[in-house]
């Protein structure tokens, strides 16, 4: 089990590119990771990391041995699952991550589909926060995720965007904009924004809508990890957010105000999976959120109905 270790704190500096995020992302002591390192390769008798004055980069070695290594994990993690369903007497296991309410409504009618479709399958849902916007895919940590928002390439890792969803900006009750029932992007734009705590990407950018600012134009923010936080802030009258359309129902918040947005580009509803690797029943799953994609788009959204 050490060896595992060791190999996940090889993979997680790697993708991090700097053992201070990595720490973070594997909720360990910074000297505790380096230590895990040092010793991955010693063992190895390689040097897998150049240590540069800020981050690290991978040594011609450590490139090489990069992609054996996360095979390896997502190997032992699929072994450790199928063990368990053994030991425990029951079917399959699919582990399904996302952010907040993850896709929505889209999302539950997707998993009602597999239910239906797959009474079989035990659903383990992870909740991931701002700080891993591919929901532990790219850490290979769950079977599929949703991930509201555009998606910068994986190697490996399909996106499927299923969908489209309008945006909503969030204000305090006491805010200027309070009243108004839609509001342009670019209003939105001249207050301080709260969002997230990443420095950069596409979905980091989709939600500061990057793409309505100048270039140059100083972007005026304050920054949490959790989306509890970031609603909690907005109530405060910290700073105003935009959101998905769907985010007051999961998340009614007193002091929070709902504004329509009209004139800025939907966000894309995006199922995540690995399909060179994927178990008969990621597979299975993939189809039936295909199939509840187009029963949803014909019925419409619980707004749609109201």
């Amino acid at each position: 089990m050490a060896d595992i270790a060791r190999l996940r704190s090889f993979v997680a500096v790697a993708e991090a590119g700097s053992i201070s995020r990595a720490a973070e992302v594997l909720y360990i002591a910074q000297p505790a990771l380096s230590l895990q390192i040092k010793s991955l390769e010693t063992k190895l008798g390689l040097s897998l990391f150049e240590r540069l004055p800020r981050g690290v980069k991978l040594t011609s070695e450590g490139e090489l041995l990069l992609g054996a290594a996360t095979r390896v994990l997502r190997a032992f993690d699929r072994f450790s699952d199928h063990a368990a369903a053994l030991r425990d007497q029951r079917g399959p296991e699919l582990q399904v991550g996302s952010m907040a309410h993850g896709a929505g409504d889209l999302m539950l009618e997707i998993l009602r589909q597999l239910r239906t479709d797959h009474p079989e399958v035990k659903l383990r849902l992870r909740q991931f926060n701002f700080e891993d916007p591919t929901v532990g895919i790219g850490r290979g940590l769950v079977d599929v995720g949703f991930v509201t928002g555009p998606v910068d390439p994986i190697a490996g890792i399909e996106i499927v965007t299923l969908s489209y969803e309008p945006i909503v900006a969030a204000v305090s009750s006491d805010h200027p904009l309070a009243a108004r029932r839609e509001v342009s992007i670019h209003e939105l734009l001249t207050f301080r924004f709260v969002t997230d705590t990443l420095d950069g990407g596409a979905w980091h950018d989709f939600w500061l809508a990057m793409s309505y600012r100048q270039p140059g134009d100083p972007v005026e923010k304050v920054t949490f990890a959790l989306h509890d936080e970031c609603l909690d802030a907005v109530a405060l009258n910290l700073g105003v957010s935009i959101c998905p359309a769907s985010t007051p129902r999961f998340y009614p918040r007193p002091g929070v105000a709902w504004i329509s947005v009209y004139d800025i580009q939907p966000a894309p509803l995006n199922l995540l999976w690995r399909p060179d690797d994927a178990e008969p029943i990621v597979r299975r799953f993939v189809e039936c959120a295909r199939k509840a994609t187009r029963v949803f788009d014909e019925v419409g959204t619980p707004a749609d109905l109201a």
